[in-house]
């Protein structure tokens, strides 16, 4: 009886070892039969020059990163090149790093007052703020008109409440300033101008809201030293923003 002969193990192909830098994570891709994680920031790929093979590992990679990093535009494009030409590399890839993430129960909101909240939301959601921009809200939200989705709802003045076209908007614009506040202090987030209403809002903590009335009061800030993205949140209780600071 003849011996059993091992099928022959397929050898690694040669490849370098690839060292990105997304934000302030490093990790090492080193040469294996595919793309993986191993540990903590050390990945194996599969040297290939099939530019479609690399793009799919470097999409696998990007959708396993941690919550609080996200690619900028080119950054796949970067670590699909770096995959496909195999060599020895330390590359620095650009990224986005969650700088703020705050989210407001709606539970003492109005619905006419979420509405027009969440509309002016819509209207910043996707924003990209540059280095030292000054971000106005009133300019990026605009008038409170109805043909820009807003409706009825009730609006302090004084210590009254009448009811206005965007009443409630408010919510939104508290929301905007609890997340500069909030901001990590890489941001280098400024508050130019800032209002309080004659009551305290329900929604936030004593001190933590900011009112604004078209053409009257605004709340502005000034952008730290990268670009800022913004982004809506919007849960079935609560509403919210993340910002997003540019890395590398």
């Amino acid at each position: 009886m003849s011996p059993t002969v091992a099928p022959p193990v397929a050898p690694v192909p040669q490849g370098g070892t690839i060292t990105l830098h997304i934000g302030e994570e490093t990790f090492a891709f080193i040469p294996g039969k595919e793309i993986a994680g191993v540990d903590a920031g050390a990945w194996t790929y599969l040297p290939s020059k099939d530019p479609v093979q690399a793009r799919t590992a470097a999409v696998l990679f990007a959708d396993s990163l941690p919550s609080h990093i996200r690619l900028r535009d080119g950054g796949l494009d970067r670590i699909t090149e770096a995959l496909t030409t195999a060599a020895d590399a330390e590359i620095a890839v650009p990224s986005w790093r969650l700088a703020s993430d705050v989210l407001l129960s709606m539970a003492n909101v109005s619905v006419a007052g979420g509405q027009n909240a969440s509309v002016a939301l819509d209207r910043i959601d996707g924003l990209v703020l540059k280095p030292h921009e000054v971000f106005s809200f009133n300019q990026a939200v605009g008038p409170r008109e109805a043909k820009n989705g807003f409706g009825l709802g009730k609006v302090l003045v004084g210590n009254q409440y009448v009811t206005e076209m965007g009443g409630g908007i408010c919510f939104s614009s508290t929301i905007v300033h609890q997340a500069v506040v909030h901001a990590d202090e890489a941001s280098g987030l400024t508050v130019l101008e800032r209002h309080r209403h004659t009551r305290q809002a329900p929604y936030v903590e004593p001190g933590g809201d900011a009112t604004v009335y078209y053409g009257v009061m605004d709340y502005k800030f000034r952008n730290g030293d990268a670009l800022l993205a913004v982004e809506k949140q919007k849960t079935p209780d609560g509403m919210g923003l993340r910002f997003w600071r540019a890395v590398n």
